[in-house]
């Protein structure tokens, strides 16, 4: 805080830092100028893709370490580790009850974020923040990810018909701090019409003359892909395979065979040296 001050000790306005650090990333090789937001300056590429860059000050208040992010409102409270934090908390307690769903909530979150971004600028959605905010709300377990996903939008479509508000749940206090600006944020309804409209595509599931081709189609019609799921299903299933090669190797039972494939059977694998190790 104490370098975020004018002479004499008056603290910047937020406005003005957010001003500061809009000013320092400014390249001329954007297409697009960096854009200030209510609580970030966002830097643009290329690609599609897009950086948040939030400004945060801390000073300390007798043993309290403060953390504040700059606003359009002013600097407000915040703890930039938080939300991780309590995400984190919340798959390894999701695990704990029902052994993968919470790994599953992590994955059906991607999901989520890849459907509010299939239509590019076509469509302007809710930021990630506030996806997963509703994820987490409404998850519901399944043994398959395409259900679960499917069930994810049945819950979310039936809550947004009703409140279109999104509250931080990683907020500490008991009144939680209400992320969307209004109870009808343009974007928010956007998202309620695109999930009916998502599951009235994947309405085809449920006939008895749906063949895996009509299924392929409707999910690539929610993720405006060419075989999304298929592909999805392979990276989870070659991330399970590492994953288990992991255990095997933390349990000292790792062997590798002749075409150096890692399992319980050949050559049983040593502890690897670098150099500076001891």
């Amino acid at each position: 805080r104490d370098q975020l001050q004018w002479p004499g000790g008056l603290d910047y306005p937020s406005t003005y830092v957010k001003d500061m650090v809009r000013d320092a990333v400014k390249d001329a090789r954007f297409n697009k100028e960096p854009e200030i937001l209510p609580n970030c300056v966002r830097v643009f590429y290329g690609e599609g893709h897009h950086v948040d860059i939030a400004t945060f000050r801390t000073y300390q208040e007798g043993d309290e370490i403060i953390k504040e992010i700059a606003s359009d409102t002013g600097w407000k409270a915040s703890d930039p580790r938080r939300i991780t934090v309590w995400f984190h908390d919340t798959i390894v307690s999701l695990n704990a009850g029902t052994p993968g769903a919470g790994s599953q909530l992590r994955r059906l979150v991607r999901m989520l974020k890849r459907f509010a971004k299939s239509r590019g600028d076509d469509w302007d959605m809710p930021n990630g923040l506030k996806l997963t905010m509703l994820a987490v709300e409404c998850h519901t377990p399944h043994d398959r990810d395409d259900e679960a996903f499917r069930s994810l939008l049945q819950s979310m479509s039936t809550r947004l018909m009703t409140d279109l508000t999104v509250l931080d749940l990683s907020d500490p206090g008991e009144a939680k701090v209400q992320l969307t600006k209004t109870s009808w944020d343009s974007n928010m309804m956007l998202l309620r019409d695109k999930t009916a409209e998502a599951l009235g595509q994947l309405e085809v599931l449920d006939l008895r003359s749906c063949t895996s081709g009509d299924a392929a189609v409707a999910w690539d019609w929610v993720f405006q892909s060419d075989g999304f799921i298929q592909a999805f299903e392979k990276d989870a299933a070659n991330a399970v395979e590492v994953f288990e090669k992991a255990v095997l190797a933390e349990a000292g039972l790792a062997s590798t065979d002749s075409a150096m494939r890692i399992g319980t059977a050949g050559v049983a694998n040593k502890e690897h040296r670098f150099y500076g190790d001891t």
